[in-house]
């Protein structure tokens, strides 16, 4: 089985990417240098939510917005669903690419800037191989500024099929003052208010604060996320 690598958009405005000009450790090239190591910067494991909420449910599409080196994507693509997985970062789809390879999975890839590209209205004519719309989207600790933050919501939204399921988990501003990890700029970090406000029409069953413990070379750690899961009517 093969898997595909395509490319929408590069990104170019870096006030479209975390933290802006002022915060170069948000940028698509430090991404780019973090990831072209042979070691992965993350676990090859699923995140444990992601994991928890979608495990036993009926395979189908899915799509994983700023899918880093494709751990969530892969994983999906193991559990039988037909999954594209997007990022800004060429060296983390690159990545993601040889480990879908080495795994005999078929995923497609994309490199994109999801703050600017508009994945959603040239979905069908630009890409091919990838359906026009998704029965899952997962957005996994992907930060970005609000306002792209909240665009990239609504993108997710639009993606949807009816009846589709949209989980999105995150660092907790809570996380910055009780918790472990994760960016310490509050502007990018989540909440529920914030879930409540921007995911559209979305009828959320869960929208809370959760637990995550991070084992550290100093011990367990506690880690404040925020989740939203629901579906689309």
């Amino acid at each position: 089985m093969s898997s595909s690598d395509q490319n929408i958009q590069t990104p170019q405005n870096p006030n479209n990417i975390l933290g802006g000009p002022d915060l170069p450790t948000g940028s698509a090239e430090m991404w780019d240098k973090r990831y072209s190591t042979e070691e992965l910067v993350w676990s090859a494991d699923p995140n444990v939510f992601v994991r928890d909420l979608v495990e036993g449910m009926p395979p189908g599409t899915a799509i994983d917005l700023g899918c880093g080196e494709g751990r969530n994507a892969l994983w999906l693509a193991e559990k039988g669903w037909k999954t594209t997985g997007v990022d800004f970062s060429r060296s983390g789809i690159e990545k993601a690419k040889q480990r879908s390879k080495a795994m005999g999975l078929e995923v497609n890839w994309i490199v994109a800037d999801l703050s600017v590209a508009d994945l959603s209205k040239n979905w069908k004519k630009e890409l091919t191989g990838v359906p026009p719309g998704f029965d899952l989207v997962v957005i996994a600790y992907l930060h970005l500024p609000n306002q792209p933050m909240r665009n990239v919501f609504k993108l997710a939204t639009e993606l949807l099929n009816p009846g589709g399921h949209l989980l999105v988990v995150g660092h907790d501003i809570s996380n910055l003052e009780h918790g472990f990890g994760g960016p310490p700029i509050p502007e990018v970090l989540y909440s529920t208010e914030l879930f409540a406000t921007s995911l559209g029409n979305i009828q959320l069953e869960r929208n809370e604060v959760l637990t995550r413990t991070v084992d550290t070379p100093d011990g367990e750690r506690q880690a404040l996320d925020t989740l939203a899961w629901g579906c689309k009517p």
